[in-house]
């Protein structure tokens, strides 16, 4: 019985590292763009206020990267259609707020089980909101300043609204989102399947950059 719970759980290991991966370039790109640009904001608050803001561009960077893959631990989330089975929000909150250590526990199966009738549980704004307090709370134990408390908080919400985004759980226009779907699966390496064998592709998904025409075989 461990045997199969420990196969099982390397199983859901492999299928939320090959989740993780997806996300990755569309992380890189929004990183280089919004990120940098806030950190260079931040040094020129630090040099008009005299005030260090190493650790604080580091925290920032940290948590837009992990807000960006966080939404994926719901893959540890067992769906049920019983009413009573459900778990209580808070259960579910908690899994989010300490998804590391849930993640290690439930690859030894010794984490408690979460129920939910939604199978992407987390992908939502209501969850990135509460992942979004939560940095908030923990800033505010390291820094004085408001817009120091107030930085890692947006950036890590940031990372976690780019990951809805390419999931499709933020509503954006139809032509926006396939230009982001075909921009997506050539970074990610994916095979796109589409009954048109020629089809427009924009290396940038919102369509800033010249589209090219892909013939797909």
């Amino acid at each position: 019985m461990g045997d199969l719970i420990l196969a099982e759980n390397i199983v859901k290991l492999e299928k939320l590292i090959e989740e993780l991966k997806e996300h990755t370039n569309l992380l890189k790109w929004c990183f280089k763009r919004l990120i940098i640009p806030l950190m260079g904001f931040m040094i020129i608050l630090s040099l008009i206020w005299n005030v260090d803001v190493m650790g604080l561009m580091l925290f920032s960077t940290i948590t837009f990267f992990y807000g960006g893959f966080l939404p994926d631990i719901d893959i540890l989330v067992r769906k049920t259609e019983n009413q009573y089975e459900e778990s209580l929000w808070y259960e579910k909150y908690m899994y989010l707020s300490l998804a590391p250590i849930i993640l290690y526990y439930s690859l030894i199966g010794r984490a408690k089980p979460i129920y939910s009738f939604k199978s992407k549980c987390f992908h939502n704004v209501e969850s990135a909101l509460i992942y979004s307090l939560l940095i908030f709370v923990i800033s505010c134990i390291f820094w004085h300043e408001f817009w120091m408390r107030i930085i890692p908080s947006a950036t890590g919400f940031m990372g976690y609204l780019t990951h809805l985004i390419v999931d499709g759980f933020i509503g954006i226009a139809n032509e926006k989102r396939e230009r982001m779907y075909y921009w997506f699966s050539l970074k990610s390496g994916a095979i796109i399947f589409d009954d048109n064998l020629v089809m427009e592709f924009y290396s940038f998904p919102m369509g800033f950059e010249k589209p090219i025409i892909l013939q797909l075989m």
